[in-house]
Parts: C-alpha cells; structure tokens; sequence
C-alpha cells in the first residue's frame, strides 16, 4: 500500500482548501507536495491535529492565521518534524504588520523544528533570529510542463510584459512609466500588463499615452501560456521576494529586467539586474534586448539553462539534502 505523502510521510499545511495529493501543475509554494510526492492540507480544518498524525514531516506556511497550530502541533504530535516555510516578502514582518503581530513571526520561527526560506541571502538575516536550522528552500518550478508552450523569439511581436502596474504596487508605478520611456525611443513596442481593474488601469495607460494592453488577472497556467508570447519582461519590484515572475519569464525564454534582490533572479538573469528605481540602467538593457540579437540570444538560453535548477527534480534534491543532514529521513 502507498504511503500516506508519499515516500517521506510528508504533507504541506497551507490555506488551500484542497487536501491529500497534490498533482496541479502550479507555480505556488504547494508545488511542494508535487515536488515531493506528498500531501497538501488545508491548515484551517478544525480536523488538522487528527488529519495529520500519521505525517513524519510537515511544511508550514508560516501566515498570521497559521501561527497558532505551531504550539499545537508540538504539544500533540511530537514525533512530527515541522518545517516552516517563509512565505512571502523579506521585509512584511517588519513593515505590513504591528508590533504584535511581529512578535508572533520571531515566535513562529523560533518554534518550528527549521526554517525554509525563499531568499538564500536571507538565511543569516533569519539566523539571527532563531537557532533553528535554517536553509534555503525557494519555489520548485513545473519546467516541464512550461516546455510545450516556449515560442521562438523569431515569431514573436516586440511585447514587453510587466506583471504588475499602475495600480497594483509591487513596482508597478516604476514598470509603468519605465515602459511609457522605452516607447518613446522604441515606439515598435507594445505593453502587456495585467490588472483585476481593467477598465481603471487602461484608461490610465491611454490618459498617460502609454501603448499598454491590460489583461484581465488569469489562473496561472491559462496565464503562462498568454505570458508565453512576450518578446521581454519587467518587474521593477522593490521587495525581497522570490520573484514568481522572473521564474516565470526564464521558463518561457524571455529575457527579464528585475531587480537583484531575490535568488531566482541572479540566478536566471544575472547580466539583467538593475535597483528598483534605476530606470536609465533599465532602458538601456531593454533597448539593447530589443536591437541586440545576440545579446538577446545570450539571455535567453542562458535562463533556459539555468531554470533547470528550480524543476521538481533538483528542488526535491535540495530539500532531500537538508532533510538527510538532520538526520529526519
């Protein structure tokens, strides 16, 4: 009979509704669970403690509404190694947060059995905070099945895709009047953005003479596959993150502009890193990708190549490594 989660009994507790074998292609941080072969389990059940008890490992969304499990989890089943995940932005505690509600994240990462985070740079940040194990975990990537829908960059229109605009935060007032610059040298190329408030964001990009097309917000593989069609990506995201959005531009083997502060993105695009607000650094690259074949060449198929280190295969490698060292598999 198959194990419960799998070959390592492990199942990862998050918010989803959804509860036993996960097998959606997603790129969220319960790809986990398909990664490794495990379970999700809505965290929110009043049935947690006995839904779990027969799991040997557990990943935690570490969430405000979650916090309160960790103890629980502890106390009732001790024998279970509890992981938790840091979701998120580097810098939420600290900014999106009271202080009581601050002091509820140092608890949480200082109970749990270790601490998973997005970040690489970020694990001496965490050390400080707890004497857990710490390590890096990231978002493990469904490379495979975004293979079937890459276009050659020959077939494609000069579209620049910003994830996020005018209205959405997270860089997207940067993204928007960068865009609005490179149109003014490069008028061929035409904006791709998304937005829940399309109306509002597209009167804005006509008020603006921005020539930008929002999109209304897509499940996530319906969106790959329209972001699939973009010949460059920006994300002008000021945050500490794991930065979906470059992942999700190497897969589709389009060169990204974004910022150097998360690991996915020097990792893919390390010859297109520039500061959240550096707009010339960021016109110049875009100007020489869409004049550039070769340069333009040289990005792509390098994060071609290197996305291969977030597929299911060497991010359940790297959570295996951590798990062997502890000595809990």
């Amino acid at each position: 009979m198959k194990n419960k989660g799998g070959p390592l009994n492990l199942v990862f507790l998050s918010g989803q509704p959804h509860c036993g074998p996960w097998k959606r292609e997603s790129h969220d941080i319960q790809a986990w669970a398909a990664a490794m072969e495990g379970d999700t389990y809505n965290s929110c059940r009043l049935s947690l403690l006995w839904g779990i008890k027969d799991y040997k490992i557990a990943l935690l969304e570490l969430r405000p509404h979650n916090f309160h499990l960790i103890k629980q989890i502890k106390k009732w089943l001790p024998r279970l190694k509890l992981i938790g995940v840091q979701e998120g932005s580097l810098h939420s505690p600290d900014s999106d947060y009271n202080s009581k509600t601050r002091l509820k994240f140092i608890e949480a990462y200082q109970n749990v059995d270790a601490l998973g985070v997005l970040l690489e740079d970020s694990i001496p940040y965490f050390q400080s905070i707890t004497d857990k194990p710490v390590f890096w975990l990231g978002v493990p990537f469904p490379v495979e099945w975004s293979k079937s829908y890459i276009i050659p960059p020959e077939k494609k229109e000069p579209i620049i895709e910003m994830q996020n605009t005018f209205s959405s935060q997270k860089g997207g007032l940067t993204n928007f009047f960068l865009l609005k610059s490179i149109q003014k040298t490069h008028p061929e190329a035409r904006g791709l953005s998304y937005s829940q408030n399309i109306r509002y964001d597209q009167v804005l990009a006509d008020s603006f003479g921005v020539n930008l097309k929002i999109e209304p917000m897509l499940s996530w593989q319906n969106y790959f596959i329209l972001h699939s069609k973009a010949y460059i990506g920006l994300h002008m995201d000021y945050r500490w993150s794991w930065n979906r959005f470059s992942v999700d531009c190497a897969a589709a083997g389009i060169p990204c502009i974004s910022t150097p502060h998360a690991t996915s993105h020097k990792t893919l695009f390390p010859k297109l890193c520039v500061e959240p607000f550096d707009v010339e650094s960021a016109k110049g690259l875009a100007g020489q990708l869409l004049k550039d074949r070769s340069f333009y060449k040289e990005c792509r198929e390098y994060a071609l190549n290197k996305i291969e280190l977030f597929d299911f295969e060497n991010s359940k490698k790297r959570l295996l490594g951590f798990l062997n060292k502890q000595n809990w598999v």
